[in-house]
């Protein structure tokens, strides 16, 4: 696993090297997470907290290289996301980066319709990410306090695959991942 972030600086480096990570064949993660991100904030506008962890929610995919960052295939990305962004992000967008896998079994296992709008790659990672919520993880994770907005994550997260999609970039981001950030 990869030490945390330090500073948004080093966040914002991994954020520019998933511009070269492809997530679903065509689709980089800095694609992918800049679109989440803006459907959370068009979705949740007042929740800026949401919005971060929809921009940062998949960087568990990349580990640290000497050459600077690479794509894991095999990575628990949501553990070790919240890992990463932890300690400058804070608990709240930690706990929801290292949630939104545990959402997209729970909506496998509880909403029908929800299996026909995953990904072919989000089909295939839920294989190896436990697949379908057992009824005692179900009702564990109906439990939690933080469910509706891994839920929210989870669906935004699903939606924000479209190849071409123009968002804001990155830079527009910043701020207010500093806003956010619980270090100078």
């Amino acid at each position: 696993m990869n030490a945390g972030f330090t500073d948004v600086d080093v966040l914002f480096d991994a954020l520019e090297a998933s511009r070269e990570a492809d997530d679903e064949g065509g689709l980089s993660i800095l694609e992918h997470s800049l679109q989440c991100a803006a459907l959370l904030r068009a979705s949740h506008p007042d929740d800026v907290e949401l919005q971060v962890a929809g921009l940062v929610h998949d960087l568990g995919w990349l580990g640290r290289s000497p050459g600077g960052w690479t794509l894991r295939a095999d990575a628990a990305h949501d553990v070790d996301g919240r890992e990463l962004v932890r300690g400058l992000l804070g608990d709240r967008v930690a706990n929801l980066v290292g949630g939104h896998v545990a959402a997209k079994r729970y909506l496998v296992a509880t909403d029908p319709a929800y299996a026909a709008l995953l990904s072919a790659r989000s089909e295939v990672t839920l294989g190896f990410q436990g697949g379908v919520m057992h009824p005692a993880e179900v009702a564990d994770f109906e439990q939690r306090a933080d469910r509706d907005d891994l839920v929210v994550l989870r669906r935004a997260d699903d939606a924000a695959k479209v190849r071409g999609k123009a968002v804001p970039g990155l830079d527009t981001w910043r701020t207010l991942v500093e806003h956010v950030t619980r270090t100078p």
